[in-house]
Parts: structure tokens; sequence; C-alpha cells
């Protein structure tokens, strides 16, 4: 938190200094808005392994000097700690609790940011790499002209190369230089399985023997392979997985890997910037950097993500960068995953529907409210709630309610719940009212079946998800 703290006073007095209150300036002081939109998002990669949020492994220094320059907000979190539920908040401006992606045959009415984009003229493009942005392609292709996705016989361990030649390629064919852009990119990078294709240094110990840790297999030393074994069983089993012994060193190898691989996405998102500036349209270009979610390393004794809503999972990155025209700052208000379609809307001076959620996060009218979040990750059914100075955590399937307070214990190692609810009325009613907020009307909901391809299937199932 120190490292944080030093690294934002600087930019929070250039931004006093500046007289920046979070507008677009233009170069004579004119309001204006960006031609291009990217919305670039990271899969698994934790907030707080970059360097811009107080890392010391130099994995980040392209999305580090875009943070320096650019808009960082340190309190981003996702609305859950799986792909599926996570990405379709940035699109809707909803969660779980309204949208209910992630049951298989019904999803609310809704409208998406590539969709509104599309309507006011843009031209929509993506290139994704996560499987479940293929099998839910009535929602996620839904408004793109121009979509695409790594397909293969076999899962590649590492796509980033190939995504970020996709989106060259995209920018040389698909783009339209002289209108307006809609860019979506998704590297699958560094989700599990952790292996690099280059290798940064960053382990100083001994390599492991073991053929799963050296491997980068996550998700298999996680134990869920168990758990999906009970869930064909059980379909209705709800357990969290308990992962294999780890040594220090074991543990220490599995994130250098993953360490890796975020410098390698960094990597690629120079490559990016230089194209961007050899077309003559980095200065036209806002750029939204974030991710789904993050991934747990045994601080609350699991591997992987998705089954626990702890800040490991969502804690996730946040930059707003737009060369000369957003003003450099550190920002600490919460921020929810359903605030970015609305601010990148407003940005663009296109009003948000009424069925989004979130808020202009650039707004000083809007007044900042607790967030939410959930998981039905493989049966789980948990969601709960951040303020300023509490977090709340409800496990609807064990009844078990956890709250913490970030202010002192920000690793969230005590459970200050003693079953005496009354003891927090205050945050039950907030979080009562959070909830009714969020939930899904009657008559907003539509059954729609499912349906995913014996491919995609295979995909989701190297990933560990199926």
């Amino acid at each position: 938190m120190q490292n944080l703290l030093k690294h934002c006073i600087p930019l929070f007095i250039l931004f006093v200094l500046l007289g920046c209150q979070g507008n677009l300036i233009g170069r004579q002081g004119q309001v204006t808005v960006p031609k291009h939109i990217f919305l670039i998002v990271i899969d698994t990669l934790r907030a707080d392994h970059l360097g811009c949020y107080g890392y010391k492994v130099p994995t980040s220094p392209t999305i580090d000097r875009m943070a320096k320059d650019g808009v960082l907000f340190t309190n981003a979190y996702s609305t859950a700690s799986s792909t599926l539920e996570s990405v379709f908040s940035f699109f809707s401006s909803t969660t779980n609790l309204g949208n209910l992606v992630y049951y298989k045959d019904y999803v609310s009415v809704y409208s998406s940011l590539q969709k509104l984009f599309k309507k006011e003229g843009f031209n929509t493009l993506a290139v994704v790499s996560n499987p479940w942005l293929k099998a839910r392609k009535d929602i996620f292709q839904d408004g793109f002209i121009h979509f695409q996705f790594f397909e293969s016989n076999k899962w590649l361990p590492n796509t980033t190369d190939k995504v970020t030649e996709a989106v060259l390629n995209f920018l040389e064919t698909k783009f339209n230089s002289n209108g307006k852009n809609f860019f979506y990119i998704h590297y699958l990078d560094p989700h599990a399985s952790y292996r690099p294709p280059v290798d940064y240094g960053f382990f100083k110990g001994k390599p492991p023997i073991r053929h799963l840790v050296k491997n980068g297999k996550a998700h298999a030393l996680s134990g869920e392979n168990k758990i999906r074994s009970r869930r064909k069983k059980d379909p209705t089993y709800s357990g969290i997985p308990s992962p294999e012994f780890l040594s220090e060193e074991d543990l220490d190898y599995l994130i250098s890997k993953y360490d890796a691989e975020i410098k390698y996405v960094d990597f690629h998102i120079e490559k990016l910037l230089i194209k961007l500036k050899e077309m003559d349209i980095l200065k036209d270009s806002l750029i939204v950097i974030t991710a789904d979610h993050g991934e747990e390393f045994l601080e609350h004794d699991c591997l992987a993500h998705g089954f626990q809503l702890y800040d490991e999972t969502i804690h996730i990155p946040l930059i707003f960068y737009w060369k000369n025209k957003l003003n450099a700052q550190c920002r600490e208000n919460l921020v929810s995953g359903i605030d970015i379609a609305p601010t990148i809307l407003e940005l663009c001076q296109i009003n948000p529907p009424a069925s989004m959620l979130g808020k202009n996060i650039f707004s000083k009218k809007v007044k900042e409210e607790p967030i939410l979040f959930c998981t039905h990750f493989k049966n789980q059914n948990q969601q709960g709630m951040r303020t300023d100075k509490w977090k709340l955590i409800d496990n609807l399937r064990s009844g078990e309610v956890k709250i913490f307070d970030i202010d002192n214990d920000p690793k969230e190692q005590n459970n200050l719940f003693d079953n005496d609810s009354k003891k927090w009325d205050h945050l039950f009613k907030t979080y009562k009212n959070l909830i009714s907020k969020h939930s899904v009307k009657k008559d907003e909901k539509e059954e729609k079946k499912l349906e995913i391809d014996q491919e995609t299937k295979e995909q989701l199932k190297a990933l560990g998800y199926l």
C-alpha cells in the first residue's frame, strides 16, 4: 500500500495543479471525444502483480507507463471471479443477479456496449481467445461487425502472439482509419496453464521436478478435477477444491511463470501502441486496460479462480489512457466492472441506456455507491458487497457470512461477523438495497436455450471450466 501511495501522490498533486477534475481537455481547452476506442481485457490479471500497483517484479513496463500518463484507478473490482459473469458486466453494465448470463437457459433483456456503438455508426471489431466468449456467441458476438476467435483442434498453451497478429491484421484490413471504431481485444494469458514462451528470469531458485508444477498446471494442482468428478455423480455439489501440497519453492515457481506471461502480454501491448503511432491514430484513441478477474495463489487456501470472492480474484487493474487528452491522475474511488461501459459511452458523448446500472466514473455529479460482486462458478452461489471500509461475503449455499474491515485487514484474514445480525444492521440494510437494485425483474427475463458445439466444449475442458 505504501508503494501504491508513493505512485499516486505525485499524480494527484499534478492533477490538482492542472485543475483537472476528470474532464477531457483538448489542446486549446475545448472538450473533445475520442474517435477510436480500444477495450483491452487481460484474462486472469491480478492488479497487485503490476508495477503501477506496487509490484516489485518488472512485469509491466508498458502498462506502467500508460498508467503514469493516464488515469489509474486503484480500487477497481470485477463483478465476479470468473470470465463469463465478469466480461458480460463490462458490456451490459449489469451483474449476473440481473443478466443471468451464467444460467444456461436464460438471459435477461439487455443493451450492450458494442451494439450501442454500432448503432452510433462505429465500426465494431473484436479479437478474443477465451472460449467462453465463443460459447456464448449469442451475447458476445452480437453487435461486432468483425469478430475473430482462435479455434484449434488442441488448445494452445499461449495465444498472445496470435491475438496480436490478428489485431494488427484487423488494423490493416478491417479498421476504418477515417471513421470511428470500437475494438475489443481479449488476451487469454496469463490464464493457467502458465507456459510463457519467454523466460524473463523471474524465478531465482531451483526449477521443480514435479511434472504438474513444471508445466504450470495450476488447475490440475488446484484439486478442481476432484470437484469435477464429484459433480458428475452429484450435479448439485458445490464444494471448494483443496489443492495439492505445494512447497514454498513450488509456489514461487508457479507465480514466476504467471508473472512471465503478464510481461509477455505487456510486450505485445507495446507492439499495438507502436502500430497505432505508425498509423497516426494514437492521438485519437482512448485505450482502456482491465482484467476480467485475478488469480489465487493459496492466500485463502485455493489456486486458480471462480470459487471465492477475496480480493486476489476480484481486485482488477483499470487504466484509462488517451495521450495528451486525459490528464495524469490516480483515483482511489470505488469502481465496478459495470462502470466501464457507461463511462466509455459518456466520454464519447453517447447517453447510456436506462438498463445500465453503472456510472460514469469521471463525473463529479455521481455519488459513490457500494459495489456488488458474485460468483456462480461450478455451482457456487456467493455474492457480496464492498464499501469504502467494509467488505461482506455472503455464501447462499452454506449460509456463512463474512465481514472484513478492509482499512485494518486488507488481506481479509479476520472475519468479524459473529452471527449478531443486529450489530451489523447498517451494513445489511445497504446490502439488501444493493441486491434489490441488481436483481432481475420477472418481465425482463426471456428463455434462451444455450447450445455449445463440441469443439468449444473441448476448449473449455482444456482450461478446466467443464
